[in-house]
């Protein structure tokens, strides 16, 4: 018995209403119970079908999108409508005022 949930609701469907039920749960990829209940209790219910094959290709760009954003922001960006460059605070001598790139980025 679920301890959360010790109530239950028996129905009886026809051969066809039981199919279209069982189609739809196959659908969102959810469980027959978390389907049935957000159904019942008009929550959103969310067709996650192919969400698995696109998700690792999506964390690959985000992975790649990082490592653009940490190397413009470790050797400095052009800023191409203003013609200005931007350096990281980083890598400019306190003293001096002089930008010292890291050796990796040359």
């Amino acid at each position: 018995m679920n301890r959360k949930r010790p109530k239950q609701i028996v129905i009886r469907l026809s051969e066809e209403e039981y199919q279209k039920v069982k189609d739809k749960i196959e659908k969102t990829g959810m469980k027959q119970q978390e389907y049935l209940i957000r159904a019942i209790l008009n929550k959103p219910v969310i067709n996650t079908e192919g969400l698995k094959e696109i998700l690792p290709e999506l964390k690959r760009q985000g992975n790649n999108l990082n490592q653009i954003a940490r190397k413009l922001n470790e050797n400095g960006y052009v800023d191409y409508k203003n013609g200005l460059l931007y350096l990281p605070i980083s890598k400019i001598h306190f003293r001096t005022g002089e930008y010292r790139p890291s050796k990796r980025s040359l």
